[in-house]
């Protein structure tokens, strides 16, 4: 069965999750869709409107509901997500029960949505695991009183942070990768109206999990407060999308679709949100064989027995072309697994476990590793199924000086290279160290009469990947007015708002249809090197006759993160702005 949830973690924006209730009790359209015709009815509607992923549950969680057998629940949900599934639709099923978890996957459903963060049924996140499924895990308190009465916080934000980093943990301890995990802080269970507003206006903090998150607001009582709960309800989604949430559940999909772009593009226009984690691309080698000698005891030692090794490799960056060189060869993986199973001898499986995952670091495009080391016939006196440790390693990461070439020459061109010098500036993970003074330059490589541009180079240290960075470029050219052509007689060096170039990244090269690093034409273009070389003296600037390139003195680009000046010559002191605002016309 394809992985339709892996293509989802990694759409940017903000989806929207169509719930649907099989239940006669829900708080909010409990009976409404028992009819397993209606029900399978309506998650199809659901789809069609838009949403990403539809979500069934077959036992409500409103406070005082009674709990219903995993028999019964199951009998509710069974043709509903057979059905769906069968149909092509992301099915995730919202249930406390392994055993339902367990028939629910095997009928197609590929994401568990669990309300407990697995503390309701023990079994429950070894079950996900075994099944290599998706995993919700939520803010749990245990079940709801009656009267639906909120626990006791301090600090609700920090309570509801660290409970969801302990439910991760002890999930991927179970076995599920952290690349198939997505947090939900639990809106309305056990939580006082304070407490989900806190939530929701904390909705940024939670980025740092490391994973997806997914929050749940739609209709539920804290929102009636304010008015009505689907209107409030599609406000909050517009915040949250603001925020960078990868996903919120909806009873009214198009209209959380229309507030998550509401949401969206406030996220665009500021460039000051934190951005939200995507999963990289993963390589997965589950149960490579080998016999070996790994063990305390001297039989251990003497004797082979067999060992099995589960790997998960995440890569740099997402290969962009059908070419080994641009991802990692895992038959080079299950190679080096084989040959440290059967070729050393290590006392325990924890150590035998970190070489693996040191080696496999060692192999250029990995950036962390998850090992886990079976030992299926470990020397206990009680009958077991299997003895495993699991490790996770990463490589540190390293900020690496960019270089970006800006440009205009449509427009308030000082004011577009303003925009980009804050966009990068504001990005998450770069660190943009000066920007060059200003140069009007004449267009070079034209054929068609075009305005002069203003020209700049900013330097950055970024620990993001080079086509990350390409990435930010290109939205910020787009939120600057910028459409680029893509038709095959489109006019390929046309007049524009504002151009963005990655012209360098230290240590990287690069050369795919996207990406050609260091950039082909940089040391060509007296408008990138005589900027660049105000910036870093080693940079040559050969003679251009063809180009002409003059310094304008009368413009001022900041960096927003120091509140100052970046060009040298004349600028004013700290905190002070110069008299001139930046978009004002430079005189020539």
């Amino acid at each position: 069965m394809p992985d339709r949830v892996a293509p989802l973690l990694a759409r940017p924006g903000t989806l929207v999750v169509g719930i649907l209730n099989v239940t006669p009790d829900s708080f909010s359209d409990g009976g409404r869709w028992l009819d397993p015709a209606a029900a399978i009815a309506h998650g199809l509607d659901l789809a069609a409107q838009g949403a990403a992923i539809v979500d069934v549950g077959a036992e409500s969680t409103r406070p005082g509901a009674a709990p219903i057998s995993a028999e019964e629940e199951w009998r509710r949900l069974e043709p509903v997500v057979t059905a769906l599934a069968g149909h092509g639709v992301t099915v995730s099923v919202d249930t406390l029960k392994a055993a339902v978890a367990a028939q629910a996957i095997a009928a197609g459903a590929a994401i568990v949505n669990d309300v407990s963060g697995g503390l309701a049924d023990p079994a429950m996140l070894v079950t996900v695991a075994a099944a290599q499924a998706y995993y919700i895990a939520s803010h749990w308190r245990g079940p709801l009183d009656a009267d639906g009465s909120p626990a006791a916080y301090g600090d609700v934000v920090a309570a509801v942070h660290a409970a969801l980093a302990e439910r991760l943990a002890a999930a991927t301890a179970a076995g599920i990768p952290a690349h198939r995990l997505i947090a939900d802080p639990g809106l309305g269970f056990s939580k006082s109206a304070a407490d989900n507003w806190a939530l929701v206006a904390a909705a940024a903090r939670f980025h740092d999990l490391g994973v997806p998150v997914l929050w749940g607001a739609s209709r539920k009582r804290f929102t009636a407060e304010l008015g009505d709960r689907d209107q409030v309800s599609t406000a909050v989604t517009a915040w949250l999308a603001s925020q960078g949430a990868w996903a919120v559940r909806a009873h009214t999909v198009p209209d959380h679709l229309l507030a998550a772009a509401v949401g969206q593009t406030l996220r665009a226009a500021s460039c000051t949100v934190a951005a939200p984690p995507h999963a990289p691309d993963h390589i997965t080698l589950t149960g490579v064989r080998a016999l070996g000698r790994h063990g305390v005891l001297p039989s251990e030692q003497r004797d082979p027995q067999p060992f099995a090794v589960d790997l998960t490799a995440e890569l740099a960056q997402s290969s962009s072309s059908d070419d080994l060189a641009t991802t990692a060869d895992y038959s080079q993986l299950s190679a080096l697994i084989a040959d440290e199973i059967a070729n050393h001898s290590y006392q325990l499986i924890e150590t035998l476990a970190e070489q693996i995952a040191a080696r496999a670091l060692a192999i250029p495009g990995l950036t962390a590793v998850t090992v886990t080391v079976h030992k299926p016939q470990a020397p206990l006196a009680q009958e077991f199924a299997d003895v495993a440790v699991t490790i996770r390693r990463e490589l540190p990461v390293r900020a690496r000086r960019a270089v970006f070439s800006l440009g205009s020459n449509l427009g308030d061109r000082a004011a577009a290279l303003q925009f980009a010098v804050t966009g990068l500036a504001t990005t998450p993970g770069v660190t943009l160290e000066a920007v060059s003074g200003v140069y009007e330059t004449s267009p070079v490589g034209v054929a068609d009469e075009q305005p002069d541009y203003l020209n700049a180079v900013a330097v950055a240290r970024s620990t993001l990947p080079a086509t990350a960075l390409l990435d930010r470029a290109l939205a910020l050219e787009a939120l600057a007015g910028r459409t680029r052509d893509t038709a095959p007689d489109a006019v390929q060096h046309g007049a524009r708002t504002l151009d963005i170039d990655l012209v360098d990244v230290a240590g990287e090269t690069c050369a795919t249809p996207r990406l050609t690093l260091p950039h082909p034409r940089a040391r060509r273009r007296a408008f990138v090197l005589v900027p660049w070389a105000e910036l870093d003296p080693a940079v040559e600037t050969p003679a251009f006759p063809d180009q002409s390139v003059r310094r304008v003195d009368g413009v001022t680009l900041w960096l927003p993160s120091r509140g100052e000046p970046s060009s040298r010559g004349e600028p004013p002191s700290r905190g002070e702005r110069p008299e001139r605002p930046v978009g004002e016309a430079a005189p020539r």
